[in-house]
């Protein structure tokens, strides 16, 4: 999403009920084109977070100023939403324009330079650590890259710990996807293999999985692709969300590649999700082309690009 400036209103940031958390999901998923799918599903489960730490968590939406807005039907004016969580030093943002992001990026600055300044408990924040700066930010790039500076002043940073930008891609349903003999459910006696694949895929993509594979074998997730052999290619799914299940972590053995085995992994995994009625989902990271390229000839359609930055150590 291309970010412009849209001064035609004086905009303000109001914090709204955990109550309106789906409905503001809901909004995030319209306007992001579902490139904020996963963001959204967390946040649909809002309303069910323990009374005790509600306290902490700040649901925000930017707006017109001195507009009556219901979150039940008014969304249409809405400009922007946020998440913002003290107590564990991150954020989720979300803007239509840089107006927008620029008034999130005023709220997060005010609460943080209040916490830091303050030995004592502010507002509604319970055992807040009052020197810790805000952590992690993620959301769509647009806006994470709009407010990313004014972070980086916060956090006393020139450049940010580490930042991956990632396409969302869902699987058109144009394209054809098939079924393969050689792709089966990961076993027990796979472990070496697997454990293979979570080292690998840590050096070169920087993500690491759960330090068990197994609980993933166990759960049914891990998928590979089986030459008779050797298993030449690893998948796992993801999350599950109500339309869409996300396939994560492909990885083909360096010594593999270039011979169709990760394309053919793909492609069933693929089918096995039609199959439950639902569509694929993954995340490439942005710098892997060839990745990204096998994705689009394919018949992958890109839906959005997310952000996630770890601004301190």
């Amino acid at each position: 999403m291309a970010m412009t400036t849209i001064d035609d209103a004086a905009l303000c940031v109001r914090r709204i009920l955990l109550a309106d958390a789906p409905a503001a999901a809901q909004w995030m998923r319209q306007m992001s084109h579902g490139g904020l799918l996963t963001l959204a599903h967390f946040w649909d489960r809002l309303p069910q977070t323990p009374k005790f730490s509600q306290a902490d968590l700040h649901l925000v939406a930017v707006l017109p100023e001195g507009v009556a807005f219901s979150p039940v039907a008014d969304w249409g004016v809405c400009r922007g939403v946020m998440l913002y969580v003290p107590h564990a030093h991150r954020a989720e943002v979300f803007a239509l324009d840089a107006m927008a992001a620029e008034h999130l990026a005023m709220y997060l600055a005010g609460w943080e330079r209040l916490l830091r300044s303050s030995g004592v408990e502010v507002g509604p924040i319970t055992e807040i650590e009052p020197q810790s700066p805000l952590q992690f930010l993620t959301g769509d790039a647009s806006t994470v890259s709009a407010i990313l500076p004014q972070m980086l002043k916060l956090v006393r940073r020139k450049t940010a710990v580490k930042s991956v930008t990632n396409y969302v891609m869902a699987l058109g349903g144009e394209a054809t996807v098939n079924s393969h003999a050689d792709v089966r459910l990961a076993r027990v006696e796979d472990e070496n293999a697997l454990n293979r694949w979570r080292r690998l895929y840590a050096q070169e993509r920087g993500i690491l999985f759960e330090a068990n594979v197994l609980d993933g074998v166990r759960a049914g997730k891990i998928f590979v692709y089986d030459t008779g052999a050797d298993i030449a290619s690893v998948a796992k799914l993801d999350m599950e969300l109500p339309e869409h299940i996300e396939i994560g972590g492909v990885y083909t053995f360096p010594e593999m590649r270039s011979k169709g085995f990760g394309r053919a992994l793909m492609e069933d995994l693929s089918f096995r999700i039609r199959k439950q009625g639902k569509t694929p989902l993954l995340q490439v990271d942005e710098s892997n082309s060839p990745a990204h390229r096998l994705y689009s000839q394919l018949g992958w359609r890109e839906m959005g690009k997310v952000t996630r930055v770890w601004l301190t150590a």
